[in-house]
């Protein structure tokens, strides 16, 4: 696989990665020949000192990456899809939080560490075997280190950690489509909210260490129509509730607020915007004092009022659920309940910092100069170079061309795109029967690319195969190892592409 000049770099770096990562996700002699496809992701834009371990990355697949095609994953829900660290054997952990082929696909990966500028992981796929081979097995656990919750809403109500705190809906917020994938809308004349109950979880007590993030879409805010967005703990002593929520009134209306029963922090930054914005709130330890508000990676000024320590009891029978979208008031006249739309909702049992909470913001808005998509590599088998040639045949056939080459044959696999049934037969027929259609040239050729003229191994494209020199074009129907074949038609010289189509159809090629 071809490696940019920065790969010096990373030959320093990754003995630290194999170092910070758990032995869970060092999977042994990982195959990476096993996959028709890869794809280096580079973290350019990452500009912190700190070094990030342990890393939850967001890439988006999709139609923006250049050459990238749906139709080259080889099992569904992009089942085959694997990562690894630069040297091609480290398996990294990653979780598919939404699989859209007519869109774009959302994938969570845990990227053992990220330094300076520059690192960078590796996609692989086009394996039907992937789920078989234990070399490649991975255990989707993005979320195990730190984190309580992860609730990313495009499965419902599942918690993507270990712990699985799924959570329960009161009044059953609606779905939406919102910055990362499905979004929940809560509507506060409707009562929702989310529960954790208190015999799974009662939240992070005393004054321990805790990060809450979320992507947040508020609506309105006021006395009348509440402003809770996670609430836990008692209601009985001081600092012994915890409550995130939004300023309800004054010239900080809209802002966050940090509540700890006769202790706050308030932040100088309303959300009343009408827009998304990615909110933290880091508290380092008890000392209400030293409460972090981030809106959209940035620090956000603060004041504290009403000094207590954080004391939040989560030992006491009076404790409540832990809620979401709503006060621990949840079913007295005074609940407060939250306005507008959540997203990517976690609680972490650690203070993160300034770096890592700008690193999630700026890692997960669409089209993120965060990192960067770099060529998808595949396989051909040959490519020559032939003088002034003149043009015999081109394809432009529907889904584009699967060539390699077996004893000095060139093999195309066909799929014939104007009949659907018939395209979506022969798909399942090439996937498990030994017995596929195959197109043989038998001659010798040239395969140029249009597209990208280096000589590296690539998948070619429909629009990118030309053949040189004239072929003789054998149709029919041949078995896997290309040993054998049985000829129903037989095409020397130029043919167009009606013609060829035609003879195609005609010599029951596509089943």
């Amino acid at each position: 696989m071809h490696r940019r000049s920065r790969s010096v770099l990373l030959s320093f770096i990754f003995p630290a990665m194999l170092a910070l990562t758990p032995a869970s996700a060092q999977v042994a002699d990982f195959d990476a020949s096993a996959y028709k496809y890869h794809m280096d992701i580079e973290i350019s834009g990452y500009r912190g000192q700190e070094a990030l371990t342990d890393f939850p990355l967001l890439v988006r697949f999709g139609n923006h990456i250049r050459d990238f095609r749906y139709d080259s994953f080889e099992l569904i829900n992009g089942g085959d899809l694997r990562f690894t660290a630069p040297d091609g054997k480290m398996l990294l952990e990653h979780e598919v939080d939404q699989w859209d082929v007519g869109g774009v696909s959302l994938v969570w990966v845990k990227v053992p560490l990220i330094v300076g500028d520059f690192s960078r992981i590796t996609a692989h796929w086009g394996n039907r075997l992937a789920n078989r081979d234990r070399r490649a097995s991975t255990t989707n656990d993005v979320w195990s280190s730190h984190y309580e919750f992860v609730y990313h809403f495009s499965d419902g109500l599942l918690d993507s950690t270990p712990h699985r705190r799924n959570a329960v809906a009161q009044n059953s917020p609606p779905s939406d489509k919102g910055l990362v994938g499905e979004t929940l809308s809560f509507n506060p004349e409707r009562r929702h909210s989310l529960h954790i109950k208190k015999d799974d979880f009662r939240g992070i007590g005393g004054g321990s260490p805790r990060t809450f993030s979320a992507w947040i879409y508020v609506e309105k805010v006021d006395n009348e129509v509440g402003n809770a967005i996670i609430s836990w703990g008692a209601n009985r002593e001081r600092g012994e509730r915890f409550e995130i929520s939004l300023e309800p009134s004054g010239a900080n209306r809209g802002s966050m607020h940090v509540e700890v029963n006769d202790g706050f922090t308030l932040a100088y930054r309303s959300l009343l915007d009408q827009s998304w914005h990615h909110i933290a709130i880091v508290c380092p330890s008890e000392d209400i004092t030293k409460v972090q508000h981030y809106v959209d990676g940035e620090l956000i000024p603060n004041e504290t009022p009403s000094r207590t320590d954080i004391r939040t009891n989560i030992e006491s029978k009076d404790c409540s659920d832990l809620l979401i979208g709503a006060s621990i008031e949840l079913n007295r006249s005074n609940a407060r309940f939250y306005s507008g739309l959540l997203d990517e909702v976690r609680l972490e049992s650690v203070a993160r910092s300034a770096e890592w909470v700008k690193a999630c913001y700026e890692s997960q808005l669409p089209f993120t100069p965060f990192y960067r998509f770099g060529t998808i590599e595949g396989h051909i088998a040959v490519e020559t170079e032939v003088e002034s040639p003149k043009i015999y045949w081109e394809s432009t056939l529907g889904k584009g061309l699967d060539l390699s080459g077996q004893n000095n044959k060139l093999v195309m696999v066909y799929i014939y795109r104007d009949d659907v049934k018939s395209c979506e037969d022969f798909e399942q027929n090439i996937l498990t029967d030994p017995e596929v259609s195959r197109l043989l040239f038998q001659s010798y050729y040239c395969v140029k690319m249009e597209l990208a003229k280096a000589r590296e191994n690539r998948t070619i494209k429909e629009t990118d195969a030309k053949l040189w020199l004239m072929p003789t074009i054998l149709l029919g129907k041949g078995a896997k190892d290309g040993n054998t074949f049985s000829v129903k038609d037989t095409i020397e010289g130029e043919v167009d592409r009606d013609n060829f189509l035609r003879r195609l159809k005609r010599a029951d090629v596509i089943f």
